[in-house]
């Protein structure tokens, strides 16, 4: 699609990814494909953004979803996109997609301070209890009792 894009004279100036796509059916795409993604993505100077609004903030076992994917490093996401769980909407960036000025235009879900001070707690709680091994625990255990039933009902599953 991004070559299409391109190919067509057609200037794009970023790609949107979700980890797993969570309203549009719960479809999954590889690691392979997400590195090809960015790899593709450098190639063409377009920004690479993940929308971890679904996955991120400990929700699949890691902090961030895009984790698995195994990215070389320094060949993650340009941003990267949360909220919900953290009870804040936010973003972060790569150093290289800093601004060379201060932000200027803020909202009022920048920049609260009670929000702040939710989300430190929420990461003490995180860490405190070990929530993210936890779920990435359940998660295996889920998945290996779905492998069991899909081996014994292969026409059901």
């Amino acid at each position: 699609l991004l070559q299409a894009q391109v190919a067509a004279g057609r200037d794009v100036a970023a790609v949107v990814v979700e980890p797993i796509q969570a309203e549009g059916g719960d479809n999954h795409a590889s690691p392979a494909f997400f590195v090809a993604l960015r790899q593709l993505c450098a190639a063409r100077g377009v920004y690479l953004i993940v929308d971890e609004v679904q996955t991120g903030c400990g929700s699949s076992g890691k902090m961030w979803a895009h984790e698995y994917w195994e990215l070389p490093q320094g060949e993650e996401p340009d941003f990267v996109t949360f909220s919900k769980k953290f009870q804040i909407g936010g973003y972060f960036h790569k150093a290289s997609v800093r601004p060379d000025r201060g932000y200027r235009v803020f909202n009022t879900w920048m920049g609260e301070p009670i929000k702040m001070l939710q989300l430190a707690t929420i990461l003490d709680v995180m860490e405190r209890d070990g929530l993210m091994e936890m779920t990435r625990r359940a998660g295996e255990t889920l998945g290996l009792g779905l492998e069991r039933l899909q081996a014994a009902y292969p026409e059901g599953l």
